[in-house]
């Protein structure tokens, strides 16, 4: 159960946490009505899933994403197209995302059934800060359905072994 009215979710150093949502989650008005403009998620080892296989309702008012020393994250946003239904509804304020120390994280976005780079871009057309810092495995920012018109507010984009 997703509470309303919350606006900031922090989750600090819980090494049993698997996931945080459900990994498939249903639309519902309490989803919908969700608040969280920010979302920082540190020191859980174990976490394998940021958010369930249909993120997009908990994205709606969200405008920062801070990832850190989360050991088992291999994607943030692994999406399930066939699941998540009516799309067109849904848009994100996503901002800022700063993702560091995740030693097992290949990619920010992975997209899964029927490809539509219609649901990339409705989605996260608003970022316009990307950080990601010693994520040795590190592979794509960008995948083969991110296109210019997906990115178009995108400012800055920093790379970097090492932590900031």
């Amino acid at each position: 159960m997703l509470i309303p009215k919350l606006e900031i979710l922090q989750i600090h150093g819980m090494d049993e946490l698997k996931e945080i949502w459900a990994y498939q989650f249903s639309i519902s008005d309490e989803v919908n009505a969700c608040m969280l403009t920010k979302i920082e998620v540190k020191e859980c080892d174990n976490l394998v899933n940021l958010f369930p296989t249909n993120p997009m309702s908990l994205l709606g008012r969200l405008e920062e994403l801070h990832v850190s020393e989360c050991g088992s994250i291999e994607v943030l946003f692994d999406m399930d197209v066939s699941c998540i239904g009516e799309i067109e509804e849904f848009g994100s304020k996503l901002k800022h995302i700063k993702v560091y120390r995740l030693g097992k994280l290949r990619e920010l976005w992975r997209m899964k059934g029927e490809s539509s780079s219609d649901i990339l871009i409705s989605s996260f057309q608003s970022v316009q800060c990307i950080e990601i810092y010693d994520c040795e495995r590190f592979v794509n920012v960008f995948t083969p359905t991110v296109t210019n018109s997906d990115v178009r507010t995108l400012m800055n984009v920093s790379i970097d072994g090492r932590r900031p």
